[in-house]
């Protein structure tokens, strides 16, 4: 530690680490290794959320956001778990060095030569150090790390795993509940193993006793994993069958692959399974009826278009028809079959129940609110959220409810409040999670031989040739999801110091204080919502509506809605302003003005309730220049002045030829404090642009003199950063 004193009069660093020069060269591979599969944090994996920083990128943000002064590259690195161990000195040098060579046959960890820093935490003796020196440096308490906008919490929860204490907020119920299960539960209740595998057995084996007659098979020693799902509608010319298939593979590999062989006759469709390689090159997968969104009708040859093709979903008009079949023998042995008969009987078997059970005929009938039309449900006919299912996937989500339901009263009578609460939450999460695979949203991957998950891309599109999952097999199903769910939070119980805490509300973040004291924050590290990218109410919806079915009794504060919240959150969506837009104000110009008010309120709110000499760090991706306008105009307004930028690679990405590219993969951290007072004179543009201009210069230059690889894009985002810094200063 330091002999220097950063302590003065208000117990406040002068400077903190942020402010300084950083290793981002390391820290910024470290981040590229982060993104790539398997590697990234635990809590990404105990559900789906929208937007993920990489754990580096988080810890430099959080770390360097309340370190007095400047800190030392290595110094910083190894507190970060970047670097072998055995290296005193040139840990940022190694990094690099390691990043250029030719990697082997082993793993990134093997290349490195030291372990993934995501699953490495601080040592009790580290963690000692690193609060002696705060203590010193904040006047003798911890500094109190707050994320207003913690989505899933991954900086909060870095926080409190270096001994910080934390306070985080989350306006959406769907990741409010990932906070509740790795934020709360994971520290206060800890582990839940064995008891949570238990129950999760039972749920399972209630709920597949009770779907099974929905997916027979006529070998008895085979069980049905997914199916490849499509629409059949009839031909306006000659009112043939059409399939809405764009290619017929069911599953691509090394010496070919399984693919269906449709026969036409009489205006019907027949499907055959075939090996491709054994077809001798007669047969090609490719050639389909659907083309883009249009549709040629197989047996006359009229083109169907898709405005034609939607308004027959929308209305009904079509059938349901699975044309391939992934199955599972008792020995593992998996191969696929052509769908028939079977499956249909089987789809019509879920059909009348859905329309003759009276739980059913409620159950998942909220409306579906989503204001894009190009990716709306509605345009097909789901007006509810119950029709993105067909039949029989919903009445697998309800058995598997129905199973939940079973054993709740007995997990609430077993164990305390605290545990139950945590038990049922997590075995929730495993639930929607689920769901996520098992819609007409999710598309069918030849790649793979199964389905995706519903985000592919951040839409609700409906998918011509979907999948059909078996929730109670393996590959897919239930079981899978929820070892993946509880894997993750007894990892995150592992990765905690004891008495980790952390202070958590679901609040719409324009109104913290009424939650929280003025000056009770020393840091605010903000990863605030992605402006007009990602819609995150509208897409979470379809999270939320389950969830609440198994929820709303335990976390009524959390559940008490209809639907999400919308009008609250800090998203420019110009869908919204569709009806009060007019010829003096565009909706794209009404909702930037709601993204720069909402964003505006939530500075206001954090300079409310941040100490003297408190810092903020923004972290900010976009490569649209009036996403960074708006955010840093509510910021400036806010009465915040920029004291450092610095440009970090947290979007996924190879950083190896992207350069000239014309995408934005890296991240600007804005460092803020807060403005002390304001002049009354406001500076003209004429006196500032040539400094403005040249502080551009100046680190476009000095990115490309440092060899940091990144896209012109990018480029021209980390040299917004001094502009606005530049600009901050002069205000107004």
């Amino acid at each position: 530690m330091s002999e220097q004193s950063f302590t003065d009069e208000e117990g406040v660093p002068d400077t903190v680490a942020i402010e300084s020069k950083l290793p981002l060269n390391a820290i910024d591979i470290e981040s590229q290794k982060d993104m790539e599969s398997g590697r990234y944090h635990s809590l990404r994996s105990l559900h789906k959320w929208f937007a993920a920083r990489p754990t580096p990128a988080v810890r430099l943000a959080v770390l360097a956001s309340v370190y007095p002064g400047e800190i030392d590259s290595d110094e910083l690195l190894r507190l970060m778990k970047i670097g072998p161990k055995e290296l005193d000195s040139g840990l940022a040098e190694f990094v690099e060095n390691k990043f250029t060579e030719e990697k082997g046959s082993g793993t990134l960890d093997d290349h490195y030569g030291y372990p993934n820093p995501n699953t490495q935490s601080p040592t009790k003796a580290e963690i000692e150090k690193l609060q002696g020196t705060l203590r010193e440096a904040w006047g003798g308490e911890l500094p109190t790390i707050l994320d207003p906008t913690a989505g899933r919490g991954i900086i909060p929860f870095e926080a409190i795993r270096y001994g910080l204490p934390a306070k985080a907020n989350e306006l959406n119920p769907v990741p409010s509940l990932i906070l509740k299960a790795g934020l709360e539960y994971a520290p206060k209740v800890g582990s839940l193993d064995p008891d949570i595998r238990e129950w999760r057995d039972k749920i399972h084996e209630t709920a597949k006793e009770n779907i099974e007659p929905y997916f027979p098979t006529e070998e008895p020693d085979r069980q049905i994993l997914n199916s490849a799902l499509t629409y059949i509608i009839q031909c306006d010319s000659c009112g043939g069958e059409m399939p809405l298939v764009s290619k017929w593979w069911l599953n691509k590999d090394s010496d070919g692959g399984d693919a269906i062989k449709p026969t036409y006759e009489n205006g019907s469709i027949q499907y055959e399974h075939v090996r491709v390689e054994n077809q001798g090159g007669s047969y090609d997968p490719e050639d389909a009826p659907l083309s883009g969104r249009d549709a040629e009708c197989p047996h006359c040859g009229v083109v169907n278009e898709k405005g034609e093709i939607r308004e027959k979903i929308h209305e009904g008009e079509f059938e349901y028809s699975i044309y391939g079949v992934n199955y599972e023998k008792e020995n593992g042995e998996r191969g696929y079959r052509a769908g028939g008969e079977i499956d249909q009987e089987a789809l019509s078997k879920a059909k009348e129940r859905v329309e003759s059970d009276f739980d059913i005929l409620t159950f998942l009938s909220e409306p579906v609110d989503v204001s894009s039309r190009t990716n709306d449900p509605t345009s097909y006919g789901m007006d509810e959220w119950r029709d993105i299912f067909t039949p029989r996937q919903l009445v697998v989500q309800y058995e598997f409810l129905a199973a939940f339901e079973k054993y709740k009263p007995d997990i609430l009578s077993e164990y305390d409040t605290e545990k139950a609460h945590a038990l049922l939450s997590i075995l929730t999460l495993a639930a929607s999670r689920s769901m996520n695979y098992n819609t007409r949203l999710n598309q069918w991957r030849d790649s793979r031989g199964y389905g995706s998950h519903i985000f592919t891309d951040n839409n609700l599109s409906l998918k011509r040739m979907s999948v059909d999952n078996n929730l109670s097999a393996p590959r897919r199903g239930y079981k899978n999801h929820s070892e993946h769910v509880i894997d993750a939070y007894e990892t995150l119980v592992s990765y905690l110091p004891e008495n980790a805490t952390v202070d958590l509300s679901n609040l719409d973040a324009a109104n913290l204080s009424s939650e929280w004291e003025a000056g009770s924050v020393d840091a605010a590290v903000v990863d605030p919502p992605y402006y007009s990218s990602i819609m995150y109410a509208e897409l979470s919806d379809v999270f939320y509506v389950v969830q609440k079915e198994y929820l709303e009794d335990i976390h009524p504060d959390i559940y008490s809605s209809n639907l999400t919240d919308k009008d609250n959150e800090a998203v420019a969506n110009p869908y919204r302003f569709e009806e009060i837009a007019d010829d003096e104000q565009s909706k794209k110009d009404l909702a930037d003005e709601h993204y720069e008010s909402k964003m505006g309120e939530i500075f206001t709110e954090i300079q409310e309730l941040l100490s003297p000499g408190g810092v903020m760090t923004v972290m900010f991706t976009h490569r649209e220049m009036d996403a960074w306008d708006t955010l840093t105009s509510a910021l400036i307004d806010a009465g915040f002045t920029i004291t450092a930028t610095h440009p970090i690679k947290t979007e996924m990405g190879d950083r190896v030829g992207l350069q000239g590219k014309a995408s934005a993969d890296s991240s600007i951290f804005l460092v803020a404090r807060k403005r002390e007072g304001r002049s009354d004179e406001r500076t003209l543009w004429e006196d500032v642009q040539d400094d403005i201009r040249q502080a551009a210069r100046d680190q476009a230059e000095e990115i490309l003199d440092s060899g940091y690889n990144i896209s012109k894009t990018d480029t021209a985002i980390a040299a917004y950063g001094p502009t606005l810094q530049k600009y901050a200063e002069e205000y107004p």
